[in-house]
């Protein structure tokens, strides 16, 4: 990729072309944004920063409070200016490994810290005196190691990544829209963790939506609805969801007009019941309000590989036509690939 930057950008613009948004139900009048796909969840907004727990491991504890005082002691501008004049070497490696190991302790907690930038109606643009927002410098400091390590942003991607995990779905629902939507559809996976390589927290599932009747695909209600995200831990048998539109990319985002490599074909939808893949997942911001923050669980489509970020396991192996991490092979076993996705991945936090 020629920048990592402007891929992600590019996705962002075609996730809000696609986005739908309606008139706020009863259940989402304290919802910033009216989020108008098949899960939202919400999580309160910190009533303390940074986010320290007992008995968090110290280099991650460490990561936070280093964060806080560079919030507090400069803005936005200037640590943009400074991140970007900084060279392939041992600092660039030492912030990969923290954005890294930091994410992976807890999505949600790192979650809820990139809202306190976010702006709120009648309120000062940043809290806690911070004069800078902890989602932008992230994604500075993302974009920036995608472009500079010289791996077609292969770290780039990983360290954007919340969740990355092999799971088996268990079942699938399709949203469907009336026509002038601007989308056509969206389905919600549920899928179980057979094998968590990155996010070591995840929301858990929420209950069961109704389905709505005279519908081919066990489609939900196309009623909205927002749970609070109940965070547990991603061991084998966890249950977690996620949603994706048949009509997003496999590939890299591209706006040109005309037929492009979507995930549906004659197969039917690219992620099926009973079907096993590697997804790689980010929390999804959709608003925030006084009280709350609110996001939705999506596969990092658009930005990276040929597959929409969700590998297809098929026969034992994972369908990785063009070895888009580098591991060295397009016929690996499920254990191979993920062996050597996990060396890459080490080679980030043990710089």
């Amino acid at each position: 990729m020629k920048r990592y930057a402007e891929f992600l950008l590019r996705g962002i613009t075609f996730l809000c072309l696609l986005s739908a948004f309606a008139t706020p139900s009863s259940a989402q009048l304290n919802s910033w944004a009216t989020y108008d796909g098949t899960m939202e969840y919400s999580l309160p907004l910190l009533s303390a920063v940074p986010p320290l727990y007992i008995g968090q491991p110290s280099d991650i504890a460490n990561g936070y409070l280093w964060l806080d005082q560079l919030l507090r002691a400069s803005n936005g501008v200037n640590i943009d200016r400074y991140i970007e004049c900084i060279g392939y070497g041992d600092t660039l490696k030492f912030l990969a490994k923290m954005v890294y190991r930091i994410d992976d302790d807890n999505p949600l907690s790192l979650y809820q810290y990139d809202v306190l930038g976010w702006p709120r109606a009648g309120e000062h643009p940043y809290r806690w005196n911070y004069k800078a927002d902890p989602d932008q410098e992230r994604g500075s400091i993302q974009n920036h190691i995608g472009g500079i390590f010289g791996d077609t942003g292969r770290t780039g991607f990983l360290l954007a990544c919340d969740i990355i995990s092999d799971v088996s779905v268990t079942d699938t629902s399709v949203k469907l829209y009336p026509p002038g939507k601007g989308i056509t559809d969206m389905v919600l996976v549920t899928a179980t963790i057979q094998d968590e390589i990155k996010g070591q927290r995840v929301p858990s599932c929420p209950m069961m939506i109704p389905s709505r009747k005279g519908s081919k695909e066990s489609p939900q209600t196309t009623t909205p609805f927002i749970v609070e995200a109940n965070v547990t831990a991603a061991s084998l048998g966890t249950c977690i969801r996620f949603e994706y539109s048949r009509q997003w990319q496999k590939g890299l985002f591209d706006d040109a007009p005309g037929p492009g490599d979507f995930l549906i074909d004659s197969s039917g939808s690219w992620i099926k019941p009973g079907g096993e893949y590697i997804v790689f997942l980010r929390l999804a911001g959709v608003g925030n309000d006084t009280a709350n923050a609110y996001f939705t669980v999506q596969p990092y489509w658009g930005v990276f590989g040929n597959s929409a970020a969700m590998y297809r396991v098929k026969n034992g192996k994972v369908v990785d036509p063009y070895d888009d991490f580098g591991l060295g092979g397009t016929n690996l076993t499920v254990t191979e690939w993920k062996t050597r996705l996990r060396a890459r991945i080490s080679a980030i936090v043990n710089p």
